[in-house]
């Protein structure tokens, strides 16, 4: 199940980091130059900016996200189920044809309040690396505290939404059809016929506890904070790359 969600990790990470570019465009104060460095944006413009690109990103991409995981899982709809990836346009084709369209957007709730992840992170984020850089006179984060800001903000976005993250994962699993003879008939992963996003949660807590509600959380952490690690590094060398592209073009035009 390794490609199918790879790709869709690729297409989220473009839709968000595009969008919320753009939008950080758009909250700029009046008067700040279109190409090249802009003045830094108040803490609310920021969080309003990564809202905005979280918000187009769930509604644009949980079917991916869906077929991703039913993938992983296993539990991807239909009889002969592709690999590699071909895998996930043919599972969304599938899920939309033997559970509906909306199934497709199962979880859409739990993710669209889950947008406070990326919220939460990127204001982090940009507080580390404001003060990294002032410390620093203003010079442009080296490779080590840009991976390190980078794991920290998520690791602080992380423990402070997993149980959200872990109903998101129980519905978009949660078939609402009977469409495998293997599957129990319209529940989650656990077996559980859950109705929502706070009934889940409400669920988990009732029947195991709070600790319930952080189950596998250590797991989810290696992964999402090196991987975040990673894509901060990467954004800090690209966005310094095309920013000096971006100043000789406007050099050259004058």
């Amino acid at each position: 199940g390794a490609p199918p969600v790879i790709i869709t990790l690729c297409i989220s990470n473009f839709i968000f980091f595009y969008s919320n570019e753009r939008a950080r465009r758009l909250l700029c104060a009046p008067g700040s130059p279109r190409n090249g460095p802009r003045p830094p944006l108040s803490p609310s413009r920021s969080l309003a900016a990564s809202a905005i690109a979280g918000c187009i990103n769930v509604l644009l991409t949980n079917p991916l996200w869906v077929a991703a995981v039913r993938i992983q899982t296993g539990r991807a709809s239909g009889k002969r189920r592709a690999a590699g990836v071909a895998a996930l346009p043919r599972a969304v084709r599938a899920i939309a044809r033997e559970e509906g369209v909306s199934a497709l957007w199962s979880g859409t709730a739990a993710s669209l309040l889950l947008v406070s992840n990326p919220i939460l992170q990127f204001f982090v984020y940009e507080r580390l690396t404001r003060r990294l850089r002032g410390r620093s006179g203003g010079r442009r984060l080296s490779a080590p505290a840009a991976f390190a800001a980078g794991a920290s903000a998520k690791m602080v976005a992380t423990v402070a939404t997993y149980p959200l993250q872990l109903a998101q994962i129980l519905l978009r699993l949660q078939k609402k059809n009977h469409v495998d003879d293997n599957d129990a008939d319209g529940k989650a992963a656990d077996g559980t016929d859950y109705s929502g996003t706070l009934d889940c949660l409400a669920s988990l807590y009732k029947d195991r506890g709070a600790r319930a509600l952080f189950a596998g959380m250590e797991t989810k952490i290696l992964q999402t904070v090196l991987t975040s690690a990673v894509l901060f590094l990467s954004y800090e060398q690209i966005l310094a790359a095309t920013s000096g592209v971006m100043r000789r073009a406007a050099a050259r035009r004058k």
